[in-house]
């Protein structure tokens, strides 16, 4: 959308790459998001016993 924009004339190069740095670092918050809901899940299985802790 941002390089519509930028190819229109009403913004510039430096605004294109700040939304193309904003989407990218959504795009990682996102995916750490994930990862923290995943380890916060395997956290509470392991603490009502649903996973067993291996031990050797």
């Amino acid at each position: 959308m941002a390089m519509d924009k930028y190819k229109e004339g009403n913004i510039s190069i430096v605004e294109v790459i700040n939304a193309q740095l904003y989407h990218q670092d959504a795009k990682v918050n996102y995916i750490q998001s994930k990862l923290n809901a995943q380890i916060a899940k395997s956290g509470l299985d392991r603490a009502v016993g649903r996973i067993d802790t291996i031990t050797q």
